[in-house]
């Protein structure tokens, strides 16, 4: 039994399909992270008697980035670049709803902050991060043109985003050791695979053009693994 990934092609496929469940458990806390953060908003929003809906709206948004988007290589500092989530998008509230009225700064500092997004991730992959955060909270202020007495509870909402992120990301959440055998396990099975595939090709003269492409495929797949295997 534990050498039927290497008998059956698509029993190894399936076994390493995702690498111990990292794309299952990262969309899983994300998702509930987005459910948490909204409904707790709302809540807040419903007790204080206000009648606004789109403060739940970038709770959630928040929320659900604050997992999706933060990718750093160590887990502190992982933690560091959720709470400058929290920093980026309030500023990005702020920014946003004191530019409204010109569309022309707005416009030029919505292009100002994808630039540095794709610039300075060459010193970090945070920096990245950040600025998406706070291009979606600049476009989201800037359209909805709020007020000064709304602003306090769109910081709320960030807060509450942030918060329920870094929650479900280092607190309830944490990655284990038995996730990272997991994800070994499954880059070992695909690594297999692999070279399986690489040693008949290297057997056969002539080697099929579809052969070819599937063993690039199974090549591209392996680095994705490693890289799975490598953040878990």
């Amino acid at each position: 039994m534990k050498g039927l990934h290497l008998k059956h092609h698509w029993v190894g496929r399936l076994l390493a399909s995702d690498p111990g469940h990292i794309r299952f458990q990262k969309a899983g806390k994300a998702t509930v992270s987005l459910i948490c953060a909204v409904i707790t908003t709302l809540l807040i929003l419903r007790v204080m008697e206000n009648d606004l809906l789109t403060p739940a709206i970038v709770s959630g948004m928040v929320g659900l980035m604050g997992i999706m988007m933060v990718m750093d290589e160590t887990k502190s500092q992982k933690k560091v670049t959720t709470l400058l989530l929290g920093v980026s998008g309030a500023a990005g509230i702020t920014i946003g709803s004191l530019l409204a009225g010109s569309a022309y700064y707005i416009s030029s500092l919505m292009i100002l902050v994808i630039f540095s997004s794709l610039y300075f991730s060459r010193f970090g992959v945070r920096y990245f991060s950040i600025c998406m955060i706070g291009f979606m909270t600049i476009y989201i202020s800037s359209v909805l043109k709020l007020s000064q007495d709304q602003l306090p509870w769109f910081y709320m909402g960030v807060l509450i985003g942030v918060l329920f992120a870094f929650l479900f990301n280092f607190v309830l959440f944490q990655d284990s050791s038995q996730t990272l055998k997991r994800s070994m396990r499954s880059f070992h099975i695909q690594s297999n695979l692999t070279f399986n595939m690489l040693i008949k090709a290297l057997q056969i003269k002539d080697i099929d053009p579809k052969r070819k492409e599937r063993i690039e495929k199974n090549i591209q797949k392996l680095r994705l693994y490693a890289n799975g295997s490598c953040k878990s």
